[in-house]
């Protein structure tokens, strides 16, 4: 295994604390560990802010109990779990699972506690690794958005005929005061009356098979029409299928924002929001 479990241990006896350091370790783990005797030595743990994956505490301590271990780490997020160590676990089991321990064993069950750590050192692992990708996420979804945002090319997002999204170059091509107003409003009263159906038929095709494509449409802002070349793929947000349109005026970087694109993309596997496909 080649991830580090960090493990803190509540045993007032050091010797015990050893052993069962070297019980988690010959299940096949490196370990990171923090020993604990004494209520003030948890308050210190818990301001260097260790956030053990797993605590294994033994009730030899009389005035630190699992529910003050689980007061001390209590967080908004997801609570590490406790492995209570009992001389009689079938007759404290009740008391300890409703303070806050996660799994009660016998004191000296060294077998069964390298099992269950192991089983939970997994799920800690995986956590921790959706947590690290849930902020690659959020990371990425801010470079995301400000591309849109600062994107000289008009963008905008479909959703059975209406505007989802739209940026300011969309909003300012089309001279829409805001995307309130862009809300409200259908893609098909901005193209020119000849490429209605040709529209019509780009979004279902979209929405239906998931189809990327080119074309060139009329479109009318104001008294004038234009006609960019766009680019249109399906785009996932919330669960629902939408149509992005990109709208390539002269003064665009067509060739720069696709790269920009294309890296969100890369670093954005896993991720269903927002994902662009070409």
């Amino acid at each position: 295994m080649n991830q580090t479990l960090k493990i803190l241990v509540i045993d007032q006896d050091a010797n015990n604390a050893d052993n069962i350091v070297r019980t988690i370790k010959s299940a096949g783990f490196a370990v990171q560990k923090t020993i604990v005797s004494s209520k003030e030595q948890l308050e210190e743990v818990k301001n260097l802010e260790i956030n053990p994956h797993i605590t294994i505490q033994t009730n030899n301590i009389s005035e630190l109990g699992i529910r003050d271990t689980r007061s001390c780490f209590t967080t908004d997020s997801h609570e590490a779990p406790i492995v209570a160590l009992c001389e009689d676990a079938s007759t404290q089991q009740s008391k300890l699972f409703m303070d806050g321990a996660h799994t009660v064993l016998p004191y000296n069950d060294s077998e069964q506690l390298k099992h269950v750590t192991s089983r939970l050192a997994q799920t800690e692992f995986y956590i921790q690794a959706l947590k690290a990708q849930a902020d690659n996420y959020i990371e990425l979804s801010q470079r995301y958005n400000k591309i849109l945002d600062n994107s000289r090319d008009a963008i905008c997002y479909i959703h059975e005929g209406l505007h989802t999204y739209a940026n300011a170059s969309y909003l300012k091509l089309f001279e829409i005061e805001d995307f309130k107003d862009a809300s409200v409003l259908s893609i098909l009263e901005l193209v020119s009356p000849d490429d209605k159906a040709s529209l019509k038929s780009i979004l279902k095709d979209v929405s239906k098979n998931h189809t990327s494509g080119t074309t060139s449409l009329s479109f009318k802002s104001g008294d004038e029409f234009f006609y960019p070349d766009i680019e249109y793929s399906p785009i996932l947000i919330d669960g629902e299928t939408c149509v992005q349109f990109i709208l390539h005026m002269q003064t665009s970087e067509p060739k720069d924002l696709q790269e920009q694109f294309s890296y969100i993309n890369e670093h954005e596997a896993g991720f269903s929001h927002k994902k662009i496909v070409y």
